[in-house]
């Protein structure tokens, strides 16, 4: 249930960076 968690949260951090990266 961690491991679960923490993908999520992983996902959402590279969704945020990749965000980031293209209007960068």
């Amino acid at each position: 249930m961690s491991d679960l968690k923490h993908d999520v949260i992983a996902e959402r951090w590279a969704v945020l960076i990749k965000e980031r990266m293209e209007s960068g």
